[in-house]
């Protein structure tokens, strides 16, 4: 679970937490903390940069493709550099570009990255 989605769920059990506590009001002090970690969370969402901005930190930008080789001073082309995809950070295996959403995604998480 995301984090937004995990301050929704706080937000929502601390709101419940504290109309109960009107009953038992140790519970209302446990809706509170809950509430405010829950906004804290979903505020910190907002402000991170959109991940479809640029490629992933840490990761390099894709290839480009269609650029002829630079030649070197005998007219032979020099071999090309490998290329060595940027790894998944929690799985360590070879990540994909997917240019139509911008983002890196592994195929064995199952997740963009």
């Amino acid at each position: 679970m995301a984090d937004e989605e995990i301050g929704i769920v706080l937000v929502v059990l601390g709101v419940v937490f504290i109309l109960g506590g009107v009953v038992f009001w140790p519970i209302c002090g446990i809706g509170l903390v809950l509430l405010i970690i829950g906004i804290i969370l979903m505020a910190s969402r907002g402000s991170r940069a959109p991940m479809y901005a640029q490629p992933g930190l840490g990761y390099p930008a894709p290839p480009p493709y269609g650029y002829p080789p630079p030649t070197a001073p005998g007219g032979m082309a020099p071999p090309p550099a490998p290329y060595n995809p940027p790894l998944c950070p929690v799985c360590s295996s070879p990540l994909s570009w997917v240019p139509q959403y911008g983002r890196w995604y592994c195929n064995r998480c199952q997740a963009y990255r």
